[in-house]
């Protein structure tokens, strides 16, 4: 288990140490949702893979393999990965960017599935409701939580078991659909981790205008004065919104 808990721990700092990954390709089968044997014996008889070479392809195949992790850099943000092992992620870009023609520079591959993602995010179709997840984050938990921003706010603790239901909301929707989704050094940055929803570092005005709630008056320092239950809520919606993030990816339309 320490060993464990170690090489959780260096995968996450290789990630937050702006690790140099230069190669990608494909990841295992969705952990714990795989078809039993028959049933996989038929599914190879009449499925059809999608192709990566078209975007709805590539789309379905990134919401196959790829799952949103929790980034606490500065105000916290999300990457879409196959797993916090840098050497299976390499692997499955690696695979799809050579699936996808023609191959242009690194960046625009990663331009282009950016971009892909946060149009998914923006228009598919997703109802507010209750969902249940499967509890990856336990792999890079420690003592059952995991790190949420760079300015010392608490950790956030994990629900127990291998799954667990969580309460999508209208609000958590709403700032779904102001993601700040990116390409950023060889990676999907889901959620931008320094604005997260838009184009602010302090991104309590951004939260604002996602929920469509008015922005505060200033202080005499001209500083947005927020109150301190008004930023306890920002903080528990921006908090939440891995798991929101990770119905979505699963569930949406």
């Amino acid at each position: 288990m320490k060993k464990t808990v170690i090489a959780v721990a260096a995968a996450i700092l290789a990630v937050l140490g702006l690790s140099h990954i230069t190669e990608r390709t494909k990841y295992a089968q969705n952990a714990g949702r795989g078809p039993g044997a028959g049933q996989a014996q038929t599914l190879l008889v009449t499925a059809t893979p999608p192709d990566p070479a078209a975007a709805a392809g590539r789309l379905a195949h990134m919401r196959k393999h790829l799952r949103p992790y929790w980034i606490p850099t500065e105000a916290g943000g999300m990457f879409l990965l196959p797993s916090i092992d840098d050497a299976k992620t390499a692997a499955f870009f690696k695979d799809l960017a050579a699936r996808m023609p023609p191959p242009g520079r690194e960046k625009d591959f990663y331009d282009t599935l950016s971009g892909e993602v946060s149009a998914f995010f923006e228009k598919a179709e997703f109802e507010p409701g209750v969902y249940r997840l499967d509890n990856y984050h336990r792999e890079y938990a420690v003592d059952g939580k995991i790190r949420f921003d760079s300015d010392g706010h608490e950790d956030t603790a994990l629900p127990q078991g291998e799954s667990f239901d969580f309460t999508v909301t209208g609000d958590h929707l709403k700032l779904l659909r102001h993601l700040n989704t990116r390409e950023w050094s060889g990676y999907i940055e889901l959620m931008d981790p320094k604005r997260p929803y838009g184009d602010m570092t302090y991104f309590y005005l951004d939260m604002s205008d996602a929920l469509g709630e008015p922005r505060p008056p200033r202080d005499a320092n001209n500083r947005p004065a927020y109150t301190k239950e008004q930023i306890e809520r920002f903080l528990k919606l921006h908090r939440e919104m891995l798991f929101c993030a990770q119905a979505f990816w699963a569930y949406a339309k």
